[in-house]
């Protein structure tokens, strides 16, 4: 929850904007409506309207919190990857910079970032859902 106090003291809500959060509600129709949390979706059967601008599950809390920890890693990822990189331009020449940009990139990128998303994607299934009533 590192990323949620992060979120936190950036906004003074406890939200992030700019990366909207994918939403299912199930009317009590039946009908599954997709849409972003914040939005009011309208079941497209019966029409009835679900505000979620107020919504906070632990699904929303974790998608947020890992939302922000994949920026972190990601801007971290690069320095990481650019520090070493400068560093072996120094150390042993061109061949060295190009050798060590492939390898930490690959390493960063491909195996640290996945492990990260998998975790996350995780944590997010396993966060409780949150129900929601119709406006009248």
């Amino acid at each position: 929850m590192i990323a949620a106090g992060a979120c936190a003291r950036k906004t003074g809500r406890g939200t992030c904007p700019g990366m909207p959060i994918p939403v299912v509600i199930r009317c009590d129709c039946g009908t599954e409506t997709r849409g972003d949390a914040g939005e009011t979706l309208v079941c497209t059967r019966c029409g009835r309207r679900y505000e979620t601008a107020g919504v906070m599950s632990e699904q929303l809390l974790e998608a947020r919190s890992a939302a922000v920890r994949h920026k972190v890693l990601t801007r971290l990822g690069i320095g990481i990857v650019g520090l070493l990189t400068v560093f072996a331009l120094y150390q042993f020449g061109i061949v060295g910079f190009f050798v060590t940009f492939a390898v930490t990139a690959l390493l960063w990128f491909g195996v640290v970032m996945r492990i990260v998303r998998q975790r996350s994607f995780g944590r997010i299934l396993e966060a409780g859902t949150t129900q929601i009533r119709a406006e009248e």
